[in-house]
């Protein structure tokens, strides 16, 4: 049995019960650690978890071998459920395993008279991850998301904690930290300043608060006292942050925040996505995050529901433009994503940008208007000089030969490419069709090819005519083109 490779058994136990798989761990250290690697990436939501799951997580036996842990912060709101004490659950369980011995007939008993389920309430389960944290040695990555029910008087004296047994003095070497809550709530979980030396990713998400009486009072700024000190302490080991936010915050309080976590010479991966940013004015001190050693930038920081106000693409343009005029930034990115507003300039901010980091770029996501012809054939011509691009997105007005013979022509070692077209592409029958059939790219070293219109994918035959001028082409959309 052992003879045979991992993958193959891992695949057999996946047509196998967890419950069945747990009673065949006895069998050989194989199925022991098939049975076991079902804890290695556990996901719950404390709104609905058995106390038999509870108790079984919180076993130092299986705490050992989960890798992975992600919490859904969720209280129920009906009538509280009847806890139940230590000893009444050794009672249960000596029931239970007295059970084993009644004969095949207890099986047939226990499914015509099945026992209720018994539930945790959430500042149970809060507790009893709290405490068992310490014995999780192995985990590495830790998600929290909170939802719009945790009401601040019922919830927030629970979750105080619970970052903070996570941290390095319990000896927890934690790599991967996710945070999805309100200001307020991110406040009570950090505000215990968690200890988090091994800490390499960390990703926020700031939430709308769902509670209007839960407003940060006086003039305390959480994002300025609580969360960018936290950051700031990860500074010398943190290689990726990302930051995503749908709650607006004052432009002087922006500005204090991303100076107070500066600076961060170890960060590595930066992305800023965010709603918080007003269209007045955006922070000039969010250039302090991009080090020499940044190498992968995510700047999609127009706010969401405003893309179409002008006075949002101004802005943005002259921020994106104050941001390039620094010789010094951005020279060894690998990877880029950027959203080059909508205004006239558009492209030419997407071309020093393109000039600015074509040594040693490799992936490239352009977010934009779509393009015309004219500013796509410069834009191609300005990729030639990216000798290291493998992966180009972008948005163009209409998808002809001519966009890939230019393609294949600058980019002849594209691996990835995924286009988003505005015009319906219909290749059926039409002298475009005619044009493509006529086309073998055979130098064109492309593999993954991704259209879309209107983010949807194109049909698959008419991908197919397209794949048929391209030998190369091995996927569409990432998936086998023999699948």
């Amino acid at each position: 049995m052992p003879e045979l490779y991992p993958d193959i058994w891992r695949h057999i136990a996946s047509f196998i019960p967890r419950n069945d798989l747990g009673r065949l761990a006895g069998v050989n250290r194989t199925f022991f650690e098939l049975a076991m690697a079902n804890w290695k990436c556990v996901k719950f939501s404390t709104g609905a978890i058995q106390l038999r799951f509870l108790e079984r997580l919180c076993d130092p036996f299986l705490g050992k071998w989960i890798r992975s842990l992600t919490l859904i912060l969720y209280r129920n709101h009906g009538p509280p459920r009847k806890k139940v004490g230590n000893i009444q659950r050794r009672i249960s369980s000596l029931v239970s395993s007295f059970r084993l011995f009644r004969g095949a007939n207890s099986q047939a008993r226990r499914q015509r008279d099945p026992e209720p389920e018994l539930f945790a309430d959430f500042e149970e389960v809060l507790e009893s991850i709290a405490a068992a944290a310490p014995q999780f040695v192995e985990i590495r990555e830790l998600s929290i998301r909170c939802t719009w029910n945790l009401e601040p008087s019922l919830t927030h004296r629970s979750m105080r904690p619970l970052v903070s047994a996570f941290s390095s003095a319990a000896g927890i070497r934690l790599c991967c930290l996710t945070l999805e809550a309100s200001l307020e709530e991110l406040k009570v979980m950090l505000e215990q300043r968690p200890i988090l030396y091994s800490l390499e990713e960390l990703n926020l998400v700031f939430k709308e608060e769902s509670h209007t009486g839960n407003a940060n009072s006086g003039n305390q700024s959480i994002l300025v006292d609580i969360i960018a000190p936290f950051i700031h302490s990860l500074g010398a080991h943190l290689k990726t942050l990302s930051i995503m936010s749908f709650c607006k915050r004052e432009h002087q309080e922006l500005e204090d925040f991303f100076l107070a976590m500066a600076p961060m010479n170890s960060l590595i991966r930066l992305d800023i996505r965010s709603a918080f940013i007003r269209p007045s004015r955006y922070p000039r001190s969010l250039t302090t995050l991009f080090t020499e050693n940044l190498q992968h930038l995510s700047l999609p920081v127009i706010p969401f529901k405003l893309h179409l106000e002008p006075a949002v693409q101004e802005t943005l343009r002259d921020w994106l433009l104050l941001c390039i005029s620094n010789e010094n930034l951005f020279t060894g990115l690998r990877s880029l994503e950027i959203y080059s507003t909508k205004t006239m300039e558009s492209i030419d901010i997407t071309l020093a940008y393109i000039h600015r980091t074509a040594p040693h770029l490799s992936q490239l996501t352009i977010r934009s208007q779509p393009l015309q012809p004219n500013k796509f054939s410069i834009l191609a011509h300005a990729l030639g000089h990216c000798h290291h691009l493998t992966d180009l997105s972008f948005n163009i007005h209409r998808l002809g030969v001519v966009v890939f013979d230019q393609l294949s022509r600058e980019l002849p070692y594209l691996y990835r490419l995924c286009i988003s077209v505005k015009e319906r592409l219909d290749l059926a029958d039409n002298s475009e069709s005619t044009d493509l059939k006529n086309r073998y790219y055979a130098d064109w070293n492309i593999k993954d090819i991704w259209i879309k219109n209107s983010d949807q994918n194109v049909r698959r035959d008419v991908m197919l005519i397209i794949v048929r001028s391209l030998p190369s082409a091995r996927y569409l959309f990432g998936v086998p083109v023999s699948a």
